[in-house]
């Protein structure tokens, strides 16, 4: 019974990420230099054991843009709005108390509306029980990247099948890919659809670059950083945080 109350937990963070993908492109800001990112935090854990319940949000979480006081709470409807720097290789951080904490890679021009959800301590021990890693993270944190098709406004993300990840500049442990059971695995070779994503246990903090490989050549970073060459994209990775990149295939 403990077992399984553990894998219902990991299913619950695997769809958490994977829901983390639904984005929508807003109109640009009226200050050039600027743009505004509109983040609904949720917690998709507690929706899990009931699938018609839509993941409740977070309110009294911090977001701030990473390493300055330009920070905003959100509301009972979970939603708080930044303004950031455009074109920029910047970051947002999200915190609260009894949640793996979360930071946000951007590079951008335009506003941007995100759902970001957040793994309860809980649903997070789970998930690192699956993965064999230590949990709470001390001096490591975990990179997570999504490969997908842009969703219509109210849709979810379609993740992109047989995309492979290699940390090509960075220092992590073990390669994962989570599949159609929202279960992760470090023997599995690719993502698959749904959700479409994986990532790196036991990331080193420092900039991170990570090459995609078998994604359309259409793809680029949505949340993330250019990275050096083509089919690449650079991250932050901070000790105690996961990561959440993406990478949108239009």
């Amino acid at each position: 019974e403990a077992a399984k109350e553990v894998v219902m937990s990991c299913r619950a963070l695997f769809c958490v990420v994977a829901s983390a993908a639904t984005l929508l492109i807003l109109s640009c800001s009226d200050d050039p230099t600027t743009f505004k990112a509109t983040v609904n935090v949720v917690d998709y854990g507690i929706s899990y054991y009931d699938p018609e319940m839509e993941p409740p949000p977070l309110e009294g979480a911090q977001v701030c843009e990473a390493d300055t006081n330009n920070c905003v709470t959100t509301d009972s409807e979970g939603i708080a709005e930044l303004t950031l720097p455009r074109s920029v290789n910047g970051a947002w951080t999200i915190e609260k108390d009894g949640y793996l904490p979360v930071i946000v890679p951007f590079n951008r021009t335009s506003d941007v509306s995100v759902t970001t959800p957040m793994g309860s301590d809980e649903l997070v021990a789970g998930f690192a029980a699956v993965l064999g890693v230590p949990y709470p993270l001390t001096d490591e944190g975990v990179l997570t990247i999504t490969t997908s098709e842009p969703a219509e406004e109210g849709e979810d993300t379609v993740g992109v099948a047989d995309v492979t990840y290699e940390l090509v500049e960075g220092a992590a442990g073990a390669v994962f890919y989570v599949y159609e059971d929202g279960i992760p695995s470090t023997t599995q070779t690719s993502t698959a659809t749904p959700p479409g994503w994986g990532g790196f246990t036991e990331a080193v903090p420092e900039e991170a670059e990570v090459r995609y490989d078998g994604a359309p050549d259409s793809c680029t970073p949505n949340l993330g950083w250019p990275g050096a060459a083509a089919n690449t994209i650079a991250m932050p990775v901070r000790a105690g945080f996961q990561t959440q990149a993406q990478i949108f295939c239009p």
